[in-house]
């Protein structure tokens, strides 16, 4: 199971570990946290987006340019990357749409990874949005990503 939290403004965060760089034998892999605002707006066959600075910084290899549709619409050309992350119990190949980093530090502060409901496929996502407005003083709610049974996990746990 995946927790994350609500922050302010109702936004639903999770911290998930991510690991990139060459996935070919004998090879180290760079890990590192990153957070995520879960989006299930975001859908499609990418996992996450992240700021392309941080993904040249943790090292996930580029794979191709695409062009994705935004919220607004619009279209864009980006990079894609792939990655993996820490997904309950196991590593998951992901892909990533690259996010043009702002060159203003408020802004960039102000943008966010996200994480789509391609990744959300087979799970059940449970948010508690807390009661009687938003700030800590009100307590926040929090949440959790459970992956649902399937035959095979189901399978691995009678045997063990």
């Amino acid at each position: 199971m995946i927790t994350g939290t609500v922050e302010e403004q109702l936004t639903p965060v999770v911290r998930l570990n991510t690991r990139s760089g060459s996935l070919k034998r004998g090879t180290r892999l760079n890990e590192s946290e990153l957070r995520f605002v879960v989006d299930t707006g975001f859908n499609g066959i990418f996992h996450l987006a992240i700021r392309d600075d941080l993904l040249r910084q943790i090292g996930a290899e580029p794979q191709f340019v695409g062009d994705i549709r935004l919220a607004d619409g619009s279209s864009q050309s980006t990079t894609i990357y792939k990655l993996q992350v820490r997904w309950d119990d196991d590593w998951k190949d992901c892909l990533a749409v690259a996010l043009k980093t702002p060159r203003s530090p408020e802004q960039r502060d102000r943008l966010s990874n996200l994480l789509g409901t391609g990744l959300l496929s087979g799970c059940r996502l449970q948010m508690d949005m807390g009661i009687g407005g938003v700030g800590e003083s009100m307590g926040l709610g929090g949440g959790r990503i459970q992956r649902l049974p399937t035959a095979r996990r189901a399978r691995r746990r009678q045997q063990s």
